[in-house]
């Protein structure tokens, strides 16, 4: 290389010093434009805020600084972490923008920075937030409304299931705890695990609030994802579902609130006995809950004191779901019972059994719940000889839950009386065993029908034997028989039934559930006038032996005598 050569290359590259500044500068340093840009971004959210905060008492705060601070939750680090934690302050005062502040919130909840723990910080802020972000939502009286509650469900639902999971796991291999959302700790690292299992329980006690207001805004949200989740009782949503259910739903506000204050894993919540509801604890509630306690209660339950205040003393010692459900109208008391009756036919009865204790005891909390947990009876025919009482109760117990007893009376053959703690577990056995052959290698096909009062074992204590507020029309299988039944009660002036049961066995059959025994009693005499077709024209010598024939007896009698 010449001289000249050597010159000219010189003349093309950088200056010496130059170039080894630039590679001694780190490579992550901002730049001063976009530095001046972050500030001025900062700048406007810390504006955003100073704006809605200085809004007049009483008057509503102004919304453009609001939908800053909105956007705030997509721009930088630093202000994602001050959206975390102002957004949730001024939701509930724009409802219109529910949707859009739940996508934030849930978008922030799972944020991902580069410092573990102002990203633990800011994740607890936005869950922190949620319940705020659904008390907006119930304000909403349009679809969305709704659309941010279906997006809150699902998203806690999804994190639930993680951390209990998480909970379980780390009970079994002594000490690793998961942290919201991905992250982990050990407890062999010096503290580590306690301060992740800290975070994990301090993100998971946001999660059940924000569940509770949207079953008291959106119930029909909540419970189809409950339902939907209690289909699978291996998956980690039916630990979630079952959870709510018990803690939440149908215990009473200060046993919520203990439940909150100690979280249980997953296996602690199993069965219908974890939790206690209004009926069962309410010498508890009465002991414990006194007005700062139940003030307390309210706040772990997602309600503020003020909320607590206007439902009165009475009122607010109930469950969650006597406090929703007791007051729904007759269309959601039926949307309720019919998407409860719908699941109860899609699942296998057996797995299912916990399920099924959890959602009788939400539908005692309808107004006419009572009602259908009113006892009943079947009378059964075609035994084995020797089938014992034990076994024809442990056959029915397959099917439903609530088998008070089976009794064979002495000195008959093939029959027994079996008594269930309500109708719907009476109704549901019939449905599966009518006309079914449990014991195949012996005895014939089951004949089952609904009796009017109970039979005891001989030597059983003396007790009120109460009569069926229910009526019971075999044969029952079209919307046509339905209607000239229901004709025949209006004709009749019946009060309209409680509930209506379809039940679509081998031997379908239609269960009227009346508000008491008086009105199921004049409801059988309504029918017998009426003479719907179901039970064709009247005879002399009374029903025909089998097939269609006859009018009910009276309460809780099938309509034929087959």
């Amino acid at each position: 290389m010449t001289a000249l050569e050597g010159a000219k290359r010189k003349a093309g590259s950088p200056p010496e010093g130059a170039d080894a500044r630039s590679k001694r500068q780190p490579a992550d340093q901002p730049a001063a434009g976009p530095l001046e840009e972050r500030r001025l971004e900062l700048a406007e959210v810390y504006a955003a805020y100073t704006a809605l905060a200085s809004a007049a008492p009483g008057a509503p705060p102004p919304e453009q600084p609001y939908l800053r601070l909105l956007k705030a939750g997509q721009g930088s680090e630093g202000c994602r972490r001050l959206a975390a934690r102002l957004l949730p302050r001024y939701a509930r005062h724009f409802p219109q923008h529910a949707d859009t502040a739940a996508d934030t919130l849930i978008a922030l909840a799972k944020l991902s920075l580069a410092e573990p723990q102002q990203q633990v910080a800011a994740r607890c802020d936005a869950a922190a937030g949620l319940p705020e972000v659904a008390a907006a939502a119930a304000k909403e009286a349009g679809s969305g409304g709704q659309q941010a509650t279906i997006k809150l469900v699902a998203f806690c639902f999804q994190q639930l299931a993680a951390l209990l999971s998480a909970s379980a796991a780390s009970t079994a291999n002594g000490g690793s705890h998961l942290l919201p959302n991905g992250g982990t700790g050990s407890a062999s690292a010096s503290g580590a695990g306690s301060t992740a299992a800290d975070a994990a329980s301090a993100f998971e006690s946001h999660l059940w609030p924000c569940l509770d207001r949207c079953f008291a805004s959106h119930f029909r949200v909540v419970l189809a994802a409950c339902l939907h989740a209690l289909k699978s009782p291996g998956e980690p949503n039916f630990a979630v579902a079952s959870r709510f259910l018990s803690q939440r739903l149908l215990a009473t506000p200060a046993a919520a609130a203990a439940a909150a204050a100690s979280p249980a894993g997953p296996a602690d919540s199993s069965g219908d006995e974890v939790m206690q509801d209004a009926s069962d604890s309410g010498a508890a509630a009465a002991a414990g809950t006194t007005a700062a306690g139940t003030a307390a209660a309210a706040a772990a339950a997602g309600l503020p004191p003020a909320d607590v205040q206007q439902q009165g003393g009475g009122q607010a010692e109930q469950p969650l779901a006597a406090r929703v459900l007791g007051g729904l109208a007759a269309k959601d008391q039926a949307w309720v019972r019919s998407h409860v009756e719908k699941w109860s036919k899609e699942v296998d009865a057996k797995s299912s059994l916990e399920a099924l204790g959890l959602l009788e005891r939400l539908l005692s909390h309808l107004p006419a719940g009572e009602a259908i947990r009113a006892p009943g009876w079947l009378a059964a025919s075609g035994l084995p000889p020797k089938l014992e009482e034990r076994d024809l109760r442990a056959e029915c117990s397959k099917h439903s839950k609530q088998v008070e007893c089976a009794v064979r009376p002495p000195g008959t053959q093939g029959i027994a009386f079996v008594t269930f703690k309500s109708v719907r577990d009476a109704s549901r056995c019939y449905e599966a065993m009518c006309d079914a052959l449990p014991w195949r290698d012996r005895g014939q096909p089951l004949q089952l029908t609904f009796v009017a009062q109970p039979v005891y074992p001989p030597g059983a204590p003396q007790r009120p034997q109460p009569r069926a507020n229910h009526v019971w029309m075999a044969g029952v299988g079209s919307a046509a028989d339905e209607a000239e039944v229901l004709r025949c009660c209006r004709e009749g002036a019946i009060p309209p039934p409680e509930h209506l049961l379809k039940v679509p066995a081998r031997r379908p059959g239609l269960m009227l559930v009346f508000r008491d025994t008086a009105v199921a009693e004049a409801a059988v005499a309504a029918i017998r006038a009426g003479r719907p077709r179901i039970l064709g024209p009247p005879m002399p010598g009374g029903p025909p032996p089998g097939g269609r024939g006859g009018p009910p007896p009276g309460p809780g009698s099938a309509a034929d005598s087959g």
